[in-house]
């Protein structure tokens, strides 16, 4: 099969694919970060060096494979990464099932096509598209090391959160929400669930988000995605995913007062946890597992068959999880040059390392 080979480097081209971007994304089941309205909103609020989107098309014309990418040059050397780099943004190749490796060889071998470059794919996706592909191609070296694992959710055959928690291997599960709805219910807490899928729905409780936000910060300090300019990519990444049907944002208010939200995008038949948040305040009343269990009713109800929480071993996450999948660090050069290739990435580590002790102090 013959498989042509383009390079996105700007927004506008970006858009101007988006809808058979987003098909392929369903069919795939590609994760949050991997979807445009996300890649667009990372790469307007946040990217830095030059925006390669690679594109494959077979004979036809029809779009078979994608990889949202991007290139920075760092200690010298070009290096390219998934697009949402350093934000948790778990990767693989788009690939269409029926062409799937000559997609994939005709990316990786486009890429090996760029001087001195080094692969950086970090929290690639164990048995994602085109992992084995870049393993076996003789243009590349390759090393890749275990990172991290995303537990999830199997709901199949369920139709609602009561159904998945009536499971005999979820008892003690079920119990503590047994126990949580009976302190909601005897404190008058006044704990509502609020349920958000348009834009304008977003725009109306961003300053609410927000408050929950700067209260985790300060409990645990982690990645603040609704201060500075990430907050200006959050806020169009929640507008273009819910202008694009796939937004599901629960939002938990305690009387008047936001005490919670978690946000997931819908891909094909999955729902991916994409940022949740709680303030301490409530911590008492469970507020991850009740808006969980919220996010498992709306999944149940729009017929999907899967939760993934994606990164992260969060006590609240592994109670509710059916398995967990890998995702590794990849790294490759072209042969011969991986050593020099793990000199950079250590330098680079390096580097941000030293940044962060600066802005800390």
């Amino acid at each position: 099969m013959t498989v042509t080979i383009r390079e996105l480097s700007s927004l506008a081209e970006l858009a101007a694919m988006r809808t058979e971007w987003n098909a392929l994304a369903d069919e795939v089941v590609a994760g949050p970060n991997m979807l445009p309205g996300v890649v667009e909103a990372w790469w307007r609020h946040l990217g830095k060096g030059r925006l390669r989107v690679v594109v494959a098309r077979d004979g036809a014309g029809r779009l078979v494979g994608l990889a949202p990418l991007h290139e920075r040059v760092l200690v010298g050397r070009p290096v390219v990464r998934w697009v949402g780099h350093g934000m948790g943004a778990v990767g693989e190749l788009l690939l269409r099932p029926a062409s799937a490796h000559e997609a994939a060889e005709a990316i990786w071998t486009h890429l090996a096509d760029t001087d001195r470059v080094v692969l950086q794919l970090v929290e690639y996706r164990h048995g994602g598209g085109g992992l084995d592909e870049l393993r076996r191609s003789d243009r590349w070296q390759v090393t890749a090391e275990l990172r991290d694992y995303c537990p999830y959710i199997d709901i199949r055959g369920q139709a609602s959160a009561a159904e998945l928690l009536a499971e005999p291997g979820r008892r003690k599960l079920r119990q503590n929400m047994a126990r949580v709805d009976r302190a909601i219910v005897e404190e008058r807490t006044g704990l509502r669930v609020h349920v958000l899928t348009t834009p304008a729905e977003i725009d109306a409780v961003i300053d609410e988000l927000s408050v929950v936000h700067d209260n985790a910060e300060q409990a645990q300090e982690r990645l603040h995605f609704l201060r500075g300019a990430r907050r200006d990519f959050t806020l169009d990444a929640l507008r273009s995913t819910a202008a694009d049907g796939r937004l599901l944002l629960v939002l938990l208010r305690q009387g008047e007062r936001p005490v919670g939200f978690h946000v997931a995008l819908v891909t094909g038949d999955t729902a991916f946890a994409w940022l949740a948040r709680f303030d301490p305040v409530a911590a008492a009343l469970a507020p991850g597992h009740v808006m969980l269990r919220e996010l498992v009713d709306l999944a149940t109800a729009r017929g999907l068959d899967t939760v993934d929480l994606q990164l992260g071993d969060d006590p609240y996450k592994l109670r509710w999880s059916s398995g967990a999948y890998d995702t590794f660090g990849v790294l490759a050069a072209a042969p011969g040059r991986l050593a020099t290739a793990r000199a950079t990435a250590s330098a680079i580590a390096f580097a941000r390392r030293q940044a962060g002790r600066f802005h800390r102090h």
